[in-house]
């Protein structure tokens, strides 16, 4: 078991959980070289990958198109690990104990490759339940869904680390239950943010009301493989 009671309880707690070496090195190697193959050719030159800033003064970021460049979703022109690794069984088990399930549905499964200087990744604190199921999160566990990324480089905060706010965290700045921030509310947000920071092979799982946000790429010629 890749999970441990431990990981539930923060689930269940925070609606989200970072487990380091939830993948093996083993099961990244492949993973790694399909991106590469996929996406390196599309970093920027060497004299352009360097931190890119596009936001206005006292603006915390915003979302925009160049943020979800080089994102490709199940089925992947690629090997079979790629192709299989949202289906792990390790992934299934710890999905059926988050949502106190028996079986579970993989409803979507993409890749995403950000670089340094190929946009400004810098995001305001918002929940992902309006791209994710169409109506709000269910308040028992069987009707919720499971966010996972999973890190096939080292993701380090100079190299586009999400960063989150725990649900106490939240409720106690927003309200409870509350899953839209507006702008007013972002700096105290921004002031209870953890990261989310973790080597090639981490697992996080969140829930798709927890407040988070990507932030940017400043390591030059940095590089951010995930899905």
């Amino acid at each position: 078991m890749r999970h441990q009671p431990h990981h539930l309880e923060q689930w269940q707690q925070d609606g989200f959980v970072i487990i380091e070496d939830f993948f093996t090195p083993d099961e990244i190697a492949p993973l790694f070289e399909d991106f590469e193959a996929l996406y390196d050719h599309l970093a920027p030159a060497q004299s352009a990958a360097v931190a890119l800033n596009k936001k206005q003064a006292g603006v915390l970021g915003k979302v925009h198109p160049k943020q979800f460049q080089n994102i490709d979703s199940l089925p992947y022109e690629a090997s079979i690990d790629l192709n299989l690794i949202s289906m792990h069984p390790g992934l299934i088990a710890f999905a059926k104990a988050l949502l106190a399930v028996n079986d579970v549905h993989l409803y979507q499964s993409h890749t995403w490759a950000k670089f340094t200087g190929a946009a400004d990744y810098d995001q305001m604190h918002h929940c992902d339940f309006g791209n994710h199921t169409l109506t709000a999160p269910g308040d028992l566990a069987c009707q919720r869904s499971v966010d996972f990324i999973a890190y096939i480089t080292d993701v380090e905060d100079d190299l586009g680390a999400l960063h989150y706010v725990t649900k106490p965290d939240s409720d106690r700045i927003l309200g409870v239950g509350e899953v839209i921030a507006p702008e007013a509310s972002q700096a105290k947000l921004k002031q209870k943010e953890r990261s989310a920071a973790g080597p090639a092979g981490t697992l996080v799982a969140h829930s798709i009301d927890t407040f988070h946000r990507g932030t940017n790429l400043t390591r030059p010629e940095g590089r951010r493989y995930t899905m």
